[in-house]
């Protein structure tokens, strides 16, 4: 049995989508000059999302004009010849041609800055947080470690690594409650809840824009939508496919991150959604 309180939506269509804007640093190679080879396959996942890869074609130029036009396509290993440089993926669906593109903006980091000695996604330089030059009397949860030692910034049980709500690899740009400070220094925007086999699940497409599709290899008996803060979220169920297959619509969702409570016969699952 699902409690979700169920609407019929009509006129949905898809689409593919290159999933967007990315920003991505790199730090500089032995030569310091500011220019570094870049995989640009690291994107292909990225721009796709939850989409097929089989049914799509990905590629990357270095104008917007060229992604439009689908001419002088990039190749990889890539080499940076301005720093920031902002290229352009493109998704191209296989059978129709249609397409869709983003940017991508590609930032090579002095060596200096890129020391993370704590391994949770925040470089030293990053975690001076009162910017005096002194790492060690930055210590936002008032522990025994400075923040550049401590896994868990802000003591609220989820490392800093896996505060990246927006996956894009930087901690420090998310701010889900919008009070101006990041997730990871902000123990007050974590939920408690229990992740646990989110193997056992899938979402797509995630980030969503409309209609979203959950999977399990299990029974699921209950599916619960909780925002940022924590307070549930009524959703228009579409169409409970199956005991194993749920589709609801994000339409009347306000843009931001969501957290998806899936309960079986065996436990629960959160999975997060952010809804574009």
């Amino acid at each position: 049995m699902f409690f979700l309180t169920a609407f019929i939506v009509l006129n949905f269509n898809y689409a593919q989508i290159a999933y967007g804007p990315i920003n991505y640093e790199l730090c500089d190679d032995n030569t310091a000059d500011g220019y570094t080879q870049f995989d640009l396959n690291t994107f292909d996942s990225l721009l796709l999302g939850n989409q097929n890869p089989s049914e799509f074609t990905v590629s990357y130029y270095a104008s917007q004009v060229d992604a439009e036009m689908d001419v002088n396509a990039l190749q990889t290993p890539f080499v940076n010849y301005l720093n920031p440089q902002t290229i352009f993926g493109r998704v191209s669906q296989n059978s129709s041609g249609t397409y869709d593109y983003t940017s991508i903006d590609l930032y090579v980091i002095d060596q200096n800055n890129c020391v993370d000695s704590d391994g949770d996604g925040v470089s030293d330089v990053l975690e001076d947080i009162n910017s005096n030059g002194n790492l060690d009397d930055d210590n936002t949860d008032m522990d025994s470690l400075a923040n550049y030692l401590d896994d868990d910034d802000d003591n609220d049980g989820i490392l800093t690594v896996n505060e990246d709500y927006n996956n894009n690899g930087d901690p420090t740009d998310d701010d889900t409650d919008n009070s101006g400070i990041p997730d990871y220094l902000e123990p007050s925007v974590a939920l408690s809840t229990a992740t646990v086999r989110v193997q056992s699940y899938s979402i797509f497409p995630n980030p969503a824009r409309g209609l979203v599709t959950i999977e399990s290899h299990i029974l699921m008996s209950n599916v619960t939508v909780f925002n940022a803060q924590g307070k549930q979220i009524n959703v228009d169920v579409i169409k409970n496919v199956s005991l194993t297959q749920l589709q609801f619509s994000t339409q009347n969702l306000e843009s931001g991150l969501y957290f998806i409570k899936i309960k079986d016969k065996l436990e629960q699952v959160v999975i997060k959604l952010l809804v574009e």
